[in-house]
């Protein structure tokens, strides 16, 4: 048993007829399990292709080497956050930058490693997102039941996604983000309802058009029958 060059723990033997060694058992198997494999504020997903993706609200910090599958450089925000700008260079009262950070809620997560933890004087989630809020330095929390108020700081490292189980992380992001967020999705609600509405006008002209070509059809039979029905009429009435 001996660790790869690329960090596995592998079990093999001698195999005498091939004159090889023939692995037998290797840890881990699956990539989300070894540390660093997205980098820094990434999220793993091992049933998922690629297996590694930006948290929202950033975005990778080299493109070339994420797209070669090279992930452990990890992601960049993409927002500064407000309480960063009031620290460096301050905000004008009054204006869209004096709109507070928020929390995004992620669920079912592996938590970050190196969590820090806190005792607010609210030992609650309520308590804890007070105490992270008004801590700049706080990137994240979570509040985890029989545990408590659990924190973040610099950088968040070996997220993981769960189909099931997991816990709740909130992740700090800039109120630029929800002002982004809320245009994208009022961009896909027009786009989805004007391709609905085209859907149904073009619907309704097809059918109209049928209708209208099944309408002339009869109407043109009409026109052949009916003075063939007089003829016989008038030929029987002679009669």
């Amino acid at each position: 048993m001996f660790i790869s060059s690329e960090g596995s723990l592998e079990l093999v033997f001698w195999n005498e007829g091939d004159r090889n060694w023939i692995l037998n058992w290797e840890a881990p198997q699956d990539l989300c399990e070894t540390y660093g494999t997205c980098g820094p504020f990434s999220v793993c997903n091992s049933s998922v292709s690629p297996i590694c993706k930006c948290l929202d609200g950033f975005t990778p910090k080299s493109e070339e080497e994420w797209k070669s599958g090279n992930w452990t450089g990890g992601c960049s925000r993409k927002k500064e956050l407000k309480c960063q700008r009031d620290l460096n260079i301050g905000t004008p009262a009054g204006s869209a930058a004096n709109q507070a950070d928020y929390f995004l809620k992620l669920s079912q997560m592996k938590l970050p490693d190196a969590a820090n933890y806190v005792s607010p004087l609210d030992d609650n989630p309520e308590g804890c997102w007070d105490w992270c809020f008004n801590n700049c330095s706080c990137i994240a929390y979570s509040y985890v039941d029989n545990i408590g108020c659990l924190t973040w700081f610099g950088e968040v490292m070996d997220i993981q996604s769960f189909k099931t189980s997991g816990e709740d992380l909130f992740l700090r992001l800039a109120y630029d983000e929800v002002r982004d967020n809320t245009d994208r999705r009022r961009k896909i609600i027009t786009i989805s309802l004007a391709t609905i509405l085209s859907s149904i006008i073009l619907g309704a002209g097809i059918y109209y058009a049928m209708w209208k070509r099944r309408a002339n059809e009869q109407e043109s039979g009409m026109d052949y029958v009916w003075p063939r029905l007089i003829s016989f009429t008038n030929t029987y009435t002679d009669k």
